[in-house]
């Protein structure tokens, strides 16, 4: 793999180091979620002597699209509030020093 550097852009001013956008990627395909989906798929190819990267790259993100697409707002809600209290109680740490 390679990466180095190099930059993606997220938005119009934001980027974000090529190694860190693919940390996160792997840590997701690796997740409980996807894992198992990820290897059947694998298996499948692997079997019939089709496993390439250039196949497998392509349903990487419908593999973790599929999981994003049945987030409910619910769902973004209970996350949004476990972040808030995480940052108030990072804030409040920060405040007591």
């Amino acid at each position: 793999m390679t990466g180095g550097a190099e930059v993606r852009r997220i938005g119009a001013e934001d980027t974000i180091p090529v190694a860190v956008l693919r940390d996160f990627l792997l840590a997701a395909l690796r997740h409980d979620a996807i894992h198992d989906v990820l290897f059947e798929r694998m298996d499948f190819h692997a079997a019939r002597r089709q496993l390439d990267a250039e196949g497998l790259a392509a349903v990487l993100p419908e593999l973790i699209g599929d999981v994003l697409a049945v987030a409910s707002k619910e769902d973004w809600v209970a996350l949004a509030e476990g972040l808030i209290d995480a940052y108030d109680d990072a804030a409040g740490e920060e405040a007591g020093r």
